[in-house]
């Protein structure tokens, strides 16, 4: 009996149990995600639907995988779900999407540093309509054609994944030049104004918080390398890689989605909240819910220290209203 006829499908349907539980942990994350950053308004409209996108084409890839991983025990089959259509090109077109978007999210924190001065202020949807469209446009031609051409499928995910090693490392810069410059700020208060100066802080604390999510992007762009490679070179043990590149992938959609709520202290104080009205059936009173604003709002991005003690309170409302005039 050949070794490898039994052993394929033992490995590929425990992943498939393995991938099940991590949609179905992953679907209602990516589900409440999205609503947190759909209530907020902390957040750069910008920002806020890049992440937006960001968690719709996470969900919808969880819940592709979800159903590819379940049909797998209603076929008896360990790989005819990982082709049946209409799921494959909706699959890819959520992960062409998904490991797209990182780029917009590099240009965005580019604009965000570029036009500190006056980048708060600019909230029309210019910006998300014009990646909106041409990101759409490349998902749709490329999940149409996934089947057809896998050369071009490969050269794009190369491309993906080289420019995202670039992307990451002038992320670095940009943090290290935003942490630099807010400083500058905090020592000569003169020369800027509140506006500015919240954008320096906003790019400092937005740089910490999508670190986990910088990181993990070119780890399942390659994932989706690995396994175009495999397949047009014709590499034997093609079936392993996919299925476990697969599952590789969906707990790196789902470390997304928790950084983004874990990191971010507003969806976090949001999300504890649901959380809590959702298992204690009991609601926090408005004045925990200000106190966990006020302790936000005044914690030092830099240091995690409070940026305002009980005896200078006076002094910085006085520096706030010089700056604001």
């Amino acid at each position: 009996m050949d070794l490898d006829a039994v052993l394929q499908p033992v490995y590929i349907l425990t992943l498939a149990v393995v991938e099940l539980l991590i949609n179905l942990v992953c679907v209602p994350v990516s589900a409440i995600n999205f609503l947190l950053i759909v209530k907020t308004s902390v957040i750069h409209p910008n920002l806020k639907h890049i992440l937006l996108y960001q968690s719709a084409c996470i969900l919808g890839r969880g819940m592709c995988r979800f159903t590819a991983c379940f049909l797998k025990f209603v076929l008896l089959s360990p790989m005819a779900s990982e082709y049946i259509e209409p799921i494959g090109t909706v699959y890819s077109f959520f992960v062409f999407n998904r490991n797209s978007l990182v780029h917009v999210l590099i240009i965005e924190r580019v604009l965000a540093t570029i036009m500190v001065k006056s980048y708060e202020r600019k909230r029309k949807p210019y910006f998300a309509l014009g990646w909106l469209a041409v990101l759409l446009s490349l998902s749709l031609y490329n999940s149409i054609s996934y089947r057809m051409k896998e050369l071009s499928i490969l050269l794009t995910n190369v491309a993906l994944l080289s420019s995202a090693a670039i992307e990451l490392y002038l992320f670095a810069l940009l943090r290290k030049y935003s942490a630099r410059a807010y400083r500058q700020s905090l020592k000569s208060a003169a020369g800027h104004h509140l506006s500015e100066r919240y954008q320096l802080s906003e790019n400092v604390r937005i740089g910490k918080q999508l670190i986990p999510t910088l990181v993990v992007h070119p780890l399942n762009i390659m994932s989706s390398t690995l396994t175009t490679s495999w397949n047009f070179f014709g590499i034997a043990g093609a079936n392993y890689v996919m299925v476990s590149c697969a599952t590789f992938s969906s707990f790196c959609s789902l470390l997304i989605e928790i950084s983004i709520i874990m990191c971010h202290p507003f969806l976090k104080r949001d999300f504890d909240h649901l959380m809590n009205s959702f298992i204690f059936r009991s609601r926090i009173s408005e004045n925990v819910a200000a106190e966990s604003v006020t302790r936000i709002a005044m914690t030092n991005i830099l240091s995690g220290e409070r940026l305002v003690t009980g005896q200078r309170q006076e002094e910085h409302f006085e520096m706030l209203r010089e700056l604001w005039n």
